[in-house]
């Protein structure tokens, strides 16, 4: 890999793990860091100290960009750098309204550089095996179910939760946009889905949240080729992410804490698959799979996937209002 001028917009959680891993990708890379205030911030015993946002704006000079900051200023930065025309890697979601996907859409038909959204589930093993099942037995599938659970206050390692932009409507919180992730997949898995209907449960008694976002919501989709979808997205439960595809001869089911496929035929016998793998090596994948194409230019069908995915976050959280 050759050294790379690299900007990072963000200093918290997910900023720092990007640093972290271009570091480990990459020991020789220039790394910036763009804060809205100068600050010193440690990383690995070493303390560096932030750039600021004027600083950014004035420079601009690095080869790539990674995106970090809080969702609701995503779409600052992200059309800003898209017409300076520089590659770039944005932490999930791309954005967090209709009118801002709708001008990131525009932007991107002159856009000539390398586009990706950090979906770290794209890299799973498990996924990744689950759909060529999908793909060779398709006409057979029935129906899915599928699950994404999150403590939100153990979101973060040492953050207190109530200071993280997942619980702040102002930050660009709520469990649609940090569990976008979810409809990601699905769309990965089915070559496309479209979200029907969805509606919103908080129970934030039950771990006494203080949040003026949705945390609980439930919501139907269906693929291109009508097979129905049943989703839940929470801030509440164990960590925990599973989906169950029901084929009209057998079930497949995924445990992503267990890097764990079951698959149960009609005579009710059951072959498990295991895949070594964390959630950290996901992150790793999926940031060298995009320094290492930085150059190349997103296809039309890679643009409109990205495209695609957003349109259902955001119809989504317009449903359920």
């Amino acid at each position: 890999m050759v050294s790379l001028k690299i900007g990072i917009i963000g200093s918290g959680f997910a900023a720092l793990r990007i640093y972290k891993i271009i570091k480990k990708l990459n020991q020789k890379s220039n790394i910036n860091i763009y804060s809205k205030k100068i600050r010193k911030i440690k990383i690995d015993n070493k303390i560096i100290q932030t750039l600021n946002h004027k600083q950014f704006y004035k420079k601009l000079n690095e080869d790539v960009f990674f995106i970090a900051n809080n969702t609701a200023d995503h779409f600052k930065f992200l059309s800003y750098v898209i017409k300076k025309n520089k590659p770039i890697y944005i932490e999930k979601p791309l954005c967090s309204s209709k009118s801002e996907l709708k001008l990131i859409k525009k932007y991107l038909l002159n856009f000539k550089k390398k586009l990706c959204v950090g979906y770290q589930f794209r890299e799973n093993d498990c996924l990744k095996f689950i759909k060529k099942k999908i793909i060779s037995d398709r006409n057979n599938i029935i129906s899915i179910i599928c699950y994404s659970g999150e403590n939100v206050k153990k979101y973060h390692e040492n953050e207190n939760y109530l200071n993280s932009y997942t619980v702040s409507k102002k930050k660009g919180g709520g469990v649609i946009l940090t569990q976008s992730h979810q409809i990601d997949y699905l769309n990965y898995l089915f070559d496309g889905i479209k979200v029907k209907k969805g509606f919103i449960s908080n129970r934030n008694k039950i771990l006494k949240l203080k949040t003026d976002v949705e945390t609980n919501v439930s919501y139907i989709c269906e693929t291109y080729d009508k097979i129905p979808i049943i989703s839940n997205i929470n801030f509440f439960g164990i960590k925990k992410n599973f989906l169950i595809i029901f084929f009209r001869n057998k079930i497949i089911e995924w445990y992503n804490e267990k890097n764990l496929v079951k698959i149960q035929n009609n005579n009710g016998k059951i072959k498990k698959f295991f895949f070594i793998q964390t959630r950290e090596s996901m992150f790793v994948s999926r940031i060298k799979n995009f320094l290492d194409n930085f150059n190349l230019k997103n296809t039309k069908k890679e643009n409109d996937e990205i495209i695609t995915n957003m349109e259902n976050i955001n119809n989504l959280k317009t449903i359920i209002r």
